[in-house]
Formats: C-alpha cells, sequence, structure tokens
C-alpha cells in the first residue's frame, strides 16, 4: 500500500478534475436557466434569481435543454478530433505536452464560466466559447485518455494494473464526490 501511494501521480489532478466536472453540472444547468429567464422575461434580474419562479416554466425548460444540447455539441465534436491528434503526438512525440494541453483548455473554459457568471446579463450564447475553448483543446475525452497513457507508458509492467485501477478509481471517486458536494455547492 505504502509503495503504491508512492506511486501516486496523475492520479492526482484527474481526481480533482473529475470532483470539479461533477460540482460543474448543477451550477452549470443553474447558470442557464438564469440566463434564458433572463431573456425571456426582459432582464427581471429578482425574478430569475428564484429558482422557483422559472422551474414551470416549459419555455424556459425547452429553451435550456436546446442549449443544453448544442452546448455538448460544441465540446464534443472538436474534441474528437483533438483527441485523435493528441494520441498521435503521445506515440511520436512526447506524453507531457498532450496531456497538459486539455488541463489548459479546462481552465480557460473555466475562466469563461466566470466571467460569464459575474455578467449575468450577457447572452447565455457565450458560454459555448468555453465548451469551444475546452473542445479544441480535447475536453474531457482527452484528459481521461491522455491519463491512461501516460499511466501505462510511465508505468513498469509489473505495476500497471496498480496504475490503471487507481486511475479509474480516481474517475470514480472524484464523480462520487463531486455529486455529493454538489447540491451544497448549488446552493
Amino acid at each position: 500500500m505504502i509503495r503504491y501511494l508512492r506511486m501516486l501521480g496523475m492520479e492526482i489532478p484527474l481526481f480533482l478534475y473529475m470532483l470539479g466536472s461533477y460540482l460543474n453540472y448543477p451550477v452549470f444547468q443553474n447558470l442557464i436557466y438564469e440566463k434564458e429567464c433572463l431573456i425571456k422575461y426582459e432582464q427581471n434580474v429578482t425574478f430569475c434569481r428564484d429558482v422557483s419562479g422559472y422551474n414551470k416554466d416549459l419555455d424556459i425548460q425547452a429553451a435550456a435543454n436546446h442549449f443544453y444540447f448544442i452546448s455538448s455539441l460544441t465540446l464534443l465534436c472538436p474534441s474528437l478530433v483533438t483527441t485523435l491528434l493528441l494520441g498521435a503526438a503521445t506515440d511520436f512525440w512526447s506524453i507531457k505536452i498532450p496531456l497538459i494541453i486539455p488541463y489548459i483548455g479546462c481552465i480557460l473554459g473555466t475562466i469563461n464560466y466566470v466571467f460569464q457568471s459575474y455578467f449575468i446579463h450577457t447572452s447565455v450564447y457565450f458560454l459555448l466559447i468555453s465548451d469551444a475553448l475546452f473542445g479544441l483543446c480535447g475536453g474531457f475525452i482527452a484528459i481521461i485518455s491522455t491519463t491512461l497513457t501516460y499511466g501505462v507508458k510511465t508505468s513498469m509492467l509489473r505495476y500497471r494494473s496498480y496504475r490503471i485501477a487507481g486511475v479509474e478509481g480516481a474517475i470514480g471517486l472524484g464523480g462520487t464526490v463531486g455529486f455529493a458536494l454538489s447540491g451544497t455547492i448549488r446552493e
């Protein structure tokens, strides 16, 4: 056990990424609903800050779901291509640079989310900038795949199964803790 704890490397950033991702989902959805509400109700901040006020508004629900679909496509489509390029780069070049690129995209996207939360009256479509930045840097697909690649390439053969199990455990544990804390953070 002590030997394995000394081998921890990429499991920690992957755990933190998964924790942050699961904390992000409910906050992101609330941000979408609030921005859609502000569009529909002509920037009525008092009404739109109260979730129960627009919770049953089917127009806002439909607009938010439509936007969430567009957001998912904006993230996913470029990340498929970028992940293939990053995978090729790990085979022919270096493992460290392709490993860092998705995290840079995640940080840049998060900075935009913070700006969009602060400037709440801007269009909901400015949130797509975050998805595009993260997607162009590989998105969540690249984070998981480059982390697994790094774990395999940097471990001795007899420790690879431990490393892969650690990476999978970091994904599960980060998601579980993030999901458990997301309700508290959302409030």
